[in-house]
C-alpha cells in the first residue's frame, strides 16, 4: 500500500459444475491464506478471485484462478447396451454389424472412459472376443460372424484409473443360416415350400434375395430349390454365402 496501511484481504469462490452456482465471499481477511467456510463440491470446478482494502479504498479484484475438487476417484457411470436396428429382425443377416451403446459418463474431473466391447457364444461369456479401447460409443466388427450362431454381447466402460463399470444389460442375437429362407432359423422343409411359392405361384420374395440363393451364383431359380432338396434329403452339400 503507498500509504503504508495496514491491509485485509477478501475473497470470492463460485462453483462452475454440476450444482447452482454459489457465490461465497470471505471478508476483512487479515492474512493472504484463508480456509473456506463449508465444505465444497466433489467433482465440482471452482474460481477465486481476492481484492485489499487499506481502511479507505478497495484494490480491484485479482485475476481469477482455478481448481478442481475430487476427493475420490469413481468408476465410470452406468450405461446401457443399445439394441441396434438390426437386432430387431431375427436372424441377423450382416455379418460385420456395427455394435452401440450409451455413453459412460465418469464423475471425476478431467477424467475420461474407453469401451471393451466383449462379444460371446455363450449367455455366461466363457468364450468370449474382446476388442478392446474403442474410444467411442459405437464399433463396427472387422472379423465376420459366423452363420447359424447365437451371440450374447455386452460392454465394459474403463476410466483412466483402470476403474471399470459394465453395461447395466446383456443383448443376444442370432446369425442366420445358410438355406434359411423364411427367417425362422431352421433349414427345413418349409424353406422349400418357401422357394417353390415365390418362384412359381407368386409368393413373397426371400428377405434378403440372397438367403434364396443356394448355390451362391447370384440368381434364383429352379436350380436353388433344387440345390435344398438335395441338401436336405439326398445328402447333398450345403448350401453356398450367395451374393448380394
Amino acid at each position: 500500500d503507498p500509504e503504508g496501511d495496514i491491509l485485509s484481504y477478501d475473497f470470492q469462490y463460485v462453483n462452475d459444475t454440476m450444482h447452482e452456482p454459489m457465490l461465497i465471499t470471505i471478508a476483512d481477511v487479515a492474512d493472504t491464506t484463508v480456509q473456506v467456510s463449508g465444505p465444497l463440491f466433489d467433482n465440482c470446478r471452482y474460481f477465486w478471485a481476492a481484492r485489499a482494502f487499506d481502511g479507505y479504498e478497495y484494490s480491484d479484484w485479482s485475476e481469477s484462478g482455478s481448481f478442481w475438487v475430487n476427493s475420490a476417484n469413481q468408476a465410470p457411470g452406468n450405461f446401457q447396451a443399445l439394441e441396434p436396428p438390426w437386432e430387431s429382425q431375427q436372424p441377423v443377416y450382416n455379418m460385420l454389424p456395427a455394435f452401440s451403446w450409451t455413453t459412460a459418463v465418469d464423475m471425476d474431473p478431467l477424467d475420461s472412459a474407453y469401451y471393451d466391447l466383449i462379444i460371446a457364444a455363450d449367455a455366461n461369456f466363457n468364450f468370449a472376443l474382446t476388442i478392446d479401447s474403442i474410444w467411442g460409443e459405437e464399433h463396427t466388427v472387422t472379423d465376420s460372424l459366423e452363420f447359424g450362431e447365437q451371440y450374447w454381447w455386452k460392454v465394459r466402460a474403463v476410466d483412466n484409473y483402470g476403474l471399470s463399470t459394465y453395461s447395466e444389460n446383456v443383448r443376444d442375437f442370432k446369425t442366420w443360416k445358410l438355406g434359411d429362407v423364411n427367417a425362422n432359423w431352421t433349414v427345413d422343409i418349409l424353406d422349400i415350400v418357401y422357394l417353390v411359392n415365390y418362384k412359381f405361384k407368386g409368393g413373397p420374395a426371400p428377405t434378403p434375395m440372397y438367403s434364396g440363393d443356394m448355390d451362391g451364383n447370384c440368381t434364383i431359380n429352379i436350380l436353388d430349390i433344387v440345390y435344398l432338396v438335395n441338401y436336405k434329403f439326398k445328402t447333398g452339400p450345403e448350401p453356398e454365402v450367395g451374393c448380394e
